[in-house]
């Protein structure tokens, strides 16, 4: 939470000063949290309980302590990064509900996540449809994607 406190306060800090020269272009402080090591999936095996090398209670505390650390350093936007594993990506939104939920605020967030080419014999598999039905629950900000894959393959 230290570093994720740290660099939201800088980050709030040069917004503040840019907003003073103009204050006419709003401008916000986007804290990113995660990836997190390690997954919650191993890509060996993703059905299997017992390649998991960290708890969903484990990772929901991980993403809460991130979030209070950017939200205490004056973020006003959550970015959660480069989810190629959704049970992460679980862990992370419900641990901003609960933080916003106890703090009776609300901050916009977003996913940015990892598509998979369908190929990959490892992994989730993820195309933009599903990414987004995925999310379909969670009040968003906005969706991302990685660029992994390049142009062409996002574009499916």
């Amino acid at each position: 939470m230290t570093s994720n406190l740290a660099g939201a306060r800088a980050a709030k800090k040069a917004v503040d000063l840019l907003m003073a020269k103009d204050p006419t272009r709003p401008r916000f402080v986007a804290g990113a949290m995660g990836p997190t090591q390690p997954h919650r999936v191993d890509f060996d095996d993703v059905h299997s309980a017992a390649t998991r090398g960290v708890t969903y209670d484990e990772l929901v505390q991980a993403y809460y302590d991130q979030a209070r650390g950017l939200l205490d350093g004056g973020a006003d936007i959550l970015l959660v990064e480069t989810i190629f594993d959704t049970l992460n990506s679980k862990a992370a939104f419900f641990a901003i509900a609960t933080l916003l939920d106890e703090r009776k605020i609300p901050v916009p967030s977003w996913p940015r996540s990892l598509l998979f080419n369908r190929q990959q014999p490892r992994g989730h598999r993820a195309d933009r449809r599903s990414v987004l039905e995925f999310y379909s629950h969670v009040p968003l900000l906005s969706v991302g994607m990685n660029c992994a894959l390049g142009p062409k393959e996002m574009r499916r």
